[in-house]
């Protein structure tokens, strides 16, 4: 027996399946878009339930034009398709129908530039890796326009323009890069690694303040990765070293400081792990980078013991995989280490373990002798600034 299209069986599956839909609506809003094949077919499956219950529906009771009569059969079937008096009571899903029609159709023209969209990026992603920088930046663009809301897309797209910018030295492709990285994070607010790339970016063409808060940010916004510490407290080097390299000692100091706080911070975080959890997922109290980080800034403000313990953890420890850290990026960590140990253990009298070192950092940087010179002048001014305020 066919049941009646309005029973209340019929009702809670088609509210069923009308919330499925719009969770997967909004699902796509907040995740995976429509652009995504299986999230495309989900939705067209939905919707053809949702029609497939009302067709359904239409085997059920119906009536002539007084309200009266029996229920379809096959003659009454056949009186309606040559026009006779019957009408099915699912006429009134007619407007139902009609709107998940349209819905249909918003659907579809949103879904297909998402798809070219995706097909645009691809392609940009083969011209890249062939070197082909230019082209693949005509189709970065072209997907930024057919999906304005991908902060991936804007960040690659930012990439591509610094790249062309730094080989070809048109600079005017740096405020065109500079947009689309603002534009990532302002699109997924939320997400660091665009802020870390905003931050980065902002260093790298001397906007120091940009660049600092932007990279605080997304350790704020993400402070369970250890791999965050290490990149803030290298911006807060970096930026401590540059302006002591230009005799700025007293703007130097906060930024020197802020590192080694960072530093600490990881150190608190680890402490809060309870025993039980697995070493391997653990928080470490420091990592071999941001080891690195710190000992550069004990060196510069003096402390030269903890300076030594810092960087000789940082010039042996193998590559920190766990943290993704490469084989290329653990040489040239050891190398750095390396340095700015020779002049923390020449500091502290050991001559002959600085010139060894030294010696190392020479095979890798042959200007590894006047950059040695260097660092101690600066250590030297820092020095002469602390007993200065000191006094």
């Amino acid at each position: 027996r066919r049941r009646h299209r309005d029973d209340p069986g019929r009702r809670a599956l088609l509210a069923g399946i009308a919330g499925a839909t719009f969770l997967l609506v909004l699902h796509s809003a907040l995740d995976f878009n429509l652009a995504l094949g299986c999230v495309g077919v989900m939705l067209w499956a939905l919707l053809g339930l949702i029609d497939g219950l009302d067709l359904a529906g239409r085997g059920g009771e119906a009536t002539d034009a007084r309200g009266e009569g029996p229920g379809i059969n096959r003659a009454t079937r056949r009186q309606r398709q040559r026009g006779g008096g019957v009408r099915a009571r699912g006429d009134r899903w007619f407007g139902v129908r009609v709107g998940l029609v349209v819905i249909a159709g918003v659907f579809c023209l949103v879904t297909l530039p998402l798809s070219a969209a995706i097909g645009s990026e691809e392609r940009a992603y083969a011209l890249l890796a062939e070197g082909r920088r230019e082209e693949a930046e005509a189709l970065l663009a072209r997907a930024a326009r057919l999906d304005p809301w991908s902060a991936p897309v804007r960040a690659r797209w930012a990439i591509t323009l610094e790249g062309i910018a730094r080989s070809t030295g048109r600079d005017e492709l740096l405020q065109r890069a500079a947009d689309q990285y603002m534009a990532a994070a302002r699109l997924e607010r939320l997400n660091p690694n665009f802020h870390a790339e905003l931050g980065a970016f902002a260093l790298r063409v001397g906007d120091i303040d940009t660049g600092l808060r932007e990279i605080e940010l997304a350790l704020e916004l993400n402070p369970f990765e250890p791999e965050r510490y290490a990149l803030a407290a290298k911006a807060r080097t970096l930026v401590g070293e540059r302006l002591l390299h230009e005799g700025e000692a007293d703007e130097a100091l906060p930024h020197l400081e802020r590192a080694l706080e960072i530093a600490r911070a990881l150190a608190e975080r680890a402490g809060m792990v309870p025993a039980y959890v697995d070493e391997e997922r653990s928080t470490p109290e420091t990592t071999p980078p941001l080891a690195l980080e710190a000992g550069k800034a004990y060196l510069l403000l003096g402390s030269f013991s903890e300076a030594a313990d810092q960087l000789e953890y940082a010039h042996t420890e193998p590559p920190a995989v766990r943290f993704g850290e490469t084989e290329e990026e653990a040489f040239a960590r050891r190398v750095q280490a390396a340095f700015w140990l020779s002049v923390a253990v020449h500091r502290l009298g050991d001559t002959e373990r600085a010139a060894a070192l030294l010696a190392e950092v020479r095979q890798a940087n042959p200007s590894a002798d006047r950059l040695f010179q260097e660092l101690n002048r600066m250590v030297d001014l820092m020095a002469a600034f602390l007993m200065e305020r000191g006094g």
